[in-house]
């Protein structure tokens, strides 16, 4: 998804230097708006995952480090 929206901004920044047609920069001023919003939505439903993920990792590393004796 990143990498889709990295290039649809490169392709629009390449539009606007050198912007004879309108209708094609705004058809893709609306893709990397769809993109970008895409791209947001995304990150945001992971970062409960990611939270989870180091909130086990923690639970792990307090396990670990209770098992071992000196």
């Amino acid at each position: 998804m990143k990498f889709e929206y990295q290039k649809k901004v490169a392709s629009l920044s390449k539009l606007k230097k050198c912007s004879t047609n309108s209708e094609a920069l705004e058809k893709s001023r609306a893709a990397v708006s769809h993109l970008h919003i895409r791209y947001i939505v995304d990150m945001q439903s992971m970062d409960p995952t990611v939270s989870k993920i180091n909130s086990f990792r923690s639970a792990c590393c307090r396990i670990e480090n209770s098992r071992i004796s000196y």
